[in-house]
């Protein structure tokens, strides 16, 4: 008997201003799909939603901040006190009507992308007296959060610094680079807030097992979440983005899958007869394949690989063993060096790395002689694959 999970809402609340706690039942599940759905929510809720934080600071007049230990006259706290209480700082996505979100269900608005350009909002530090982040005029369509979130104290009616904070939508972790467009001599005095992105902050789930009826002959189970976000989205909307993000994670499997290769295609065709005991088998005349090559299905031996634009093939990577094209560069246990000079030139595979000779590895930047060797020796030890000098 087939039934349909649904979730349920058990709590929601606001334990402090930018701390909101949500718990959600879902079920019923199959035995066993329950670590299977809240594993992977789970990850997808603390590290794939977008969020808006502020990602940079500029002090525009004053030459002499150019990093995040300067001090500045006149101010209580130092440049790198400030980025501290910037880091606090909230922003939330605005409904029509102006206001912050609430837990609430809320009224459905225009949600930006999941990227937009940095924006920069000028403001100054002004005294005397405390300064709070509601001094800082966001962008339309954004709003603090927590709008008394403490910046800075200034002891003087003089002292006056002129600033430019950079907003930013994202995902994941802040961005530290300086923004595009940034003037080369501005970038100097831009400063990086390694705030977050994310707005969830915590996620705990239990899976537990659900009483059956007698017409029920399968156990059932469900999942009891819990969710804290910073107060820029609600826990509900929260778990909504979380699975839609799944649902895009998912959906491009469900395409056709790509043709099959010609050869493994022609390959797998052969009758069980024709193929023996483990060595090396001789198949018929291929298209692909010259007079009397032959594949080693079993041992993974040694295969010649012809240079390319030779003829009966354009790659040396075509004449790989069977099942070994594929393969990860990572299954060849190199070095560090040598794996990072590999993947910068976007080598990835075995077959990727085929279509090079020792001497053509050596023209990668970084790559030298001790690291080409390194490289097939390991292919001739894990494979059996011998790379052309």
């Amino acid at each position: 008997m087939n039934v349909t999970p649904k979730l349920e809402c058990l709590d929601l609340r606001i334990e402090e201003l930018c701390l909101y706690y949500g718990r959600f039942r879902f079920g019923p599940l199959r035995r066993g799909q329950g670590i299977t759905v809240g594993n992977a929510l789970r990850r997808v809720l603390l590290s794939e939603l977008s969020g808006v934080a502020i990602t940079g600071v500029e002090f525009i007049t004053t030459d002499s901040i150019v990093h995040e230990f300067s001090t500045l006259p006149g101010v209580k706290e130092s440049v790198f006190e400030i980025l501290l209480h910037l880091k606090e700082a909230v922003i939330a996505k605005t409904t029509p009507s102006g206001s912050v979100p609430s837990v609430e269900l809320r009224v459905k608005h225009e949600k930006l992308g999941t990227s937009i350009e940095p924006q920069k909002c000028a403001f100054s530090l002004q005294g005397p007296g405390r300064v709070n982040v509601q001094s800082i005029p966001l962008p339309p369509g954004l709003q603090f959060v927590n709008p008394n979130q403490y910046l800075a104290t200034v002891y003087s009616e003089s002292t006056v610094f002129p600033l430019e904070i950079t907003v930013e939508l994202g995902q994941g972790g802040s961005a530290t680079s300086v923004p595009k467009g940034t003037d080369k001599k501005d970038a100097i005095h831009w400063i990086p807030v390694e705030s977050t992105f994310v707005p969830v902050k915590k996620v705990n789930y239990i899976v537990e097992d659900m009483e059956v009826t007698r017409s029920e002959m399968e156990k059932r189970e469900r999942i009891i979440f819990e969710v804290w976000t910073n107060g820029s989205v609600s826990p509900q909307e929260a778990i909504h983005e979380g699975a839609k993000r799944l649902m895009d994670l998912f959906i491009p499997l469900l395409e056709e899958p790509p043709e099959v290769d010609p050869l493994f295609r022609f390959a797998s065709s052969l009758p069980n007869q024709e193929i023996p005991s483990p060595g090396a088998v001789t198949l018929p005349v291929h298209p692909a394949l010259g007079q009397g090559q032959s594949i080693n299905s079993y041992t993974g031996a040694a295969v010649a690989l012809p240079a390319p634009g030779s003829s009966g093939i354009e790659k040396r990577s075509s004449l790989v063993p069977l099942g070994t094209k594929d393969i990860l560069i990572e299954e060849l246990g190199l070095s560090v060096r040598s794996y990072n000079c590999l993947k910068r030139a976007q080598i990835h595979t075995v077959s990727d790395l085929l279509d090079y000779s020792q001497q053509n590895l050596l023209e990668i930047k970084n790559f030298g002689l001790k690291s080409a060797e390194e490289v097939a020796q390991a292919l001739q030890n894990r494979l059996g694959i011998e790379l052309p000098k």
